[in-house]
């Protein structure tokens, strides 16, 4: 049933240490699906923002997770996207940069996807996230080299992004899609004429 974060991270990490060796230590995949079972029911969302980033810092920070170790977790989650990835790391608190240190933050990510060779708006949902997360990351340094985002260029790379999604609207337009929205024509207006009772002969 439906756990807080803590309490389900609590349970992978004792599901995946054992018991002092008496017993096999539960894979990475059937601890993924022990987090998913007590992240509720299965048709629901998988919260990233408000229960995976949660238990991946509860693993990292209270029972020593290596990156590497959270990562192989997290990918047996689900199918991760721009989106889901930016959730996850937005969320990683500030506070414990021992703990979520670019290195660390950087090892997730390329763990989760492949950023080279990505759309240039996947790179920059995330770089957005990231600096939400620490207004003086703007790039560069080693997230700057996976989400290949120069230093200083995180406002750069927005509005590439925009350009580029301005112009698929304009070629879209031209190609007769649906383009720009425009309004429809204002139906034309029918004059109705209405017998009033008089007529220019009425006496």
């Amino acid at each position: 049933e439906a756990s807080t974060p803590y309490a389900a991270a609590d349970a992978a990490h004792v599901a995946r240490a054992g018991d002092d060796g008496a017993r096999v230590r539960w894979s990475h995949a059937r601890c993924a699906a022990l987090l998913l079972r007590m992240h509720g029911d299965a048709e629901e969302e998988l919260d990233v923002a408000g229960f995976v980033s949660p238990v991946a810092h509860r693993l990292a920070s209270a029972w020593g997770w290596r990156p590497s170790d959270v990562v192989k977790v997290l990918e047996e989650l689900a199918a991760w996207d721009a989106d889901s990835a930016a959730a996850l790391v937005g969320r990683l608190p500030t506070c414990d940069p021992p703990t979520w240190s670019d290195d660390a933050i950087a090892t997730l990510l390329s763990g989760l996807m492949r950023w080279r060779g990505r759309e240039r708006a996947d790179a920059a949902v995330v770089a957005v996230a990231l600096r939400r997360r620490d207004p003086r990351w703007n790039g560069g340094g080693v997230l700057g080299d996976v989400l290949d985002v120069a230093e200083g260029g995180v406002d750069d790379l927005v509005r590439e992004v925009a350009s580029i999604q301005v112009a698929e609207v304009i070629e879209d337009e031209g190609e007769g899609g649906e383009g720009f929205f425009r309004w429809p024509p204002e139906p034309p207006v029918e004059v109705a004429v209405v017998d009033d009772g008089y007529s220019a002969d009425a006496e």
